[in-house]
């Protein structure tokens, strides 16, 4: 069971992939691109997985299968 909606998800993985498609050229030698390159990546598994841990944390859940 997740706690992304649809739309979060879809949002998620398309920035996601713009982050890292961003970051790779500039380099991950970089500590700057590096970090930025890492949370684009954590944006696109947090898409796949269908649940955030920050979000959990929040206690903010967007699911519509949640009771």
């Amino acid at each position: 069971m997740g706690n992304l909606s649809a739309i979060e998800r879809v949002v998620r993985a398309v920035f996601g992939v713009v982050v890292v498609s961003y970051s790779l050229p500039r380099g991950l030698d970089n500590d700057a691109w590096h970090w930025i390159g890492i949370a684009g990546a954590f944006l696109l598994l947090t898409a796949a997985v269908r649940f955030c841990p920050l979000s959990q944390l929040l206690g903010r859940s967007r699911s519509l299968s949640r009771p």
